[in-house]
């Protein structure tokens, strides 16, 4: 049902469709009533209902066209995307957009906001097309990390956000990387992509006679699990029973894997692989502690489902954690890199049952507070809004 402030609007999203965040944002527009539609570029395998997806390569009768492939080997691509300078990769598809006839696709749906995800890809692709009003989102590594990588990221970043009339970001510390690129914007909303009430709906039930352990990370360089792998070698010995779990898929699970076996770890540790929402919440309710070691976060929603479950976090000391976790008060912070320092934060967190359930009920209530994800969308919409109404 629509809210009071006006009518149904007509959304145009560009984005990662693979993203869980992605679809849950799309998802909550199509449920208040909006127009919504996505904007790809080859078409998308995944369909959803009430969605419609328009790609740049589709014919005439709906289907997407088969062009003959100039691509070059797959391991050359891999190499290309190990070795080569994000922006590089993206300036060059953002001409492939330009040359399928974005900007006359965006004639035919014509929305009232064209919002595009992630600096340095779909938003860029979004910006190049002149529309307006554009919104922008910045989910994290997008200006957190690629713009100090190289010198066309960065030039891409100020590019994108330059054309936006309103730029997203999901955490408040955001706003200071922006300024340290030297980039300051009239217009911005903060608001982050918030955790289903289904999170809040248990209550953990932790397995008995065993501690649990878990972490939801996908398997990347940026999320770093080799420190929690390596912690878990030195609370084994003193915790034998205690057992982690790996939520999440990625490139690198095999490697870790591997770790695991060369560490004799493999009655400690499960890798659980990509799970449904439903069963992510089971498995985080039947734990006892939640982990990650991310070098780099806005406001990681992994973070906040575990805290919305009642769990007692051990995470990054970094920014973004740093506006969720007070250290010894609703959790532990610690260096991502050293693994004795997680271990000893881990053993101590095991013999102190009595205070992590404190520290679930104030986490719940944080997450109450400042990120449910219908509240987090509700800001997104009324910003949405008072674009269109400035038009």
């Amino acid at each position: 049902m629509l809210p009071p402030a006006g009518k149904a609007m007509r959304l145009c999203f560009m984005g990662d469709f693979e993203s869980i965040h992605l679809r849950r944002w799309i998802k909550h527009f199509i449920e208040r009533g909006h127009q919504v539609s996505l904007l790809s570029y080859s078409g998308e395998s995944v369909q959803m209902e009430g969605l419609e997806i328009h790609s740049l390569l589709e014919n005439g009768s709906g289907e997407t066209q088969r062009l003959p492939s100039k691509s070059p080997p797959l391991r050359t691509r891999e190499w290309a995307h190990r070795h080569l300078p994000l922006g590089l990769l993206t300036a060059k598809m953002s001409l492939k957009w330009l040359r399928h006839g974005i900007r006359k696709k965006l004639e035919e749906i014509q929305p009232d906001i064209l919002h595009g995800h992630f600096l340095v890809e779909h938003g860029l692709y979004a910006a190049i097309t002149g529309f307006s009003p554009l919104v922008v989102s910045a989910w994290g590594s997008d200006l957190l990390i690629h713009p100090q990588r190289s010198l066309i990221n960065r030039w891409l970043v100020s590019y994108t956000v330059k054309r936006s009339s309103l730029v997203h970001l999901a955490s408040p510390f955001m706003v200071s990387e922006l300024e340290k690129l030297g980039l300051r914007h009239d217009n911005i909303v903060i608001a982050n992509l918030g955790v289903g009430e289904n999170f809040l709906n248990v209550q953990t039930k932790p397995t008995e006679g065993r501690s649990v352990l878990v972490s939801t990370r996908k398997f990347h360089e940026v999320y770093n699990p080799a420190t929690i792998i390596r912690a878990m070698k030195r609370v084994s010995k003193d915790h034998p029973q205690v057992l982690l779990r790996f939520v999440g898929e990625g490139p690198l699970r095999k490697r870790f894997e591997t770790s695991v076996d060369q560490l004799g770890l493999q009655t400690n540790v499960e890798f659980l692989g990509s799970l449904r929402e439903g069963d992510v919440v089971k498995i985080l309710s039947e734990a006892d502690l939640y982990l990650s070691t991310s070098l780099s976060d806005s406001a990681s929603i992994a973070l906040l489902e575990a805290m919305a479950v009642g769990l007692l976090p051990i995470v990054s000391d970094i920014a973004g954690n740093r506006e969720w976790i007070a250290d010894g008060v609703n959790g532990f912070l610690v260096d991502p890199h050293d693994s004795d320092a997680l271990a000893a934060k881990i053993t101590l967190a095991l013999k102190r049952v009595d205070w992590r359930r404190e520290v679930g009920q104030q986490n719940r209530e944080i997450v109450k507070q400042r990120a449910v994800r219908k509240n987090q969308m509700d800001i997104l919409e009324q910003a949405y809004r008072e674009l269109i109404s400035r038009q």
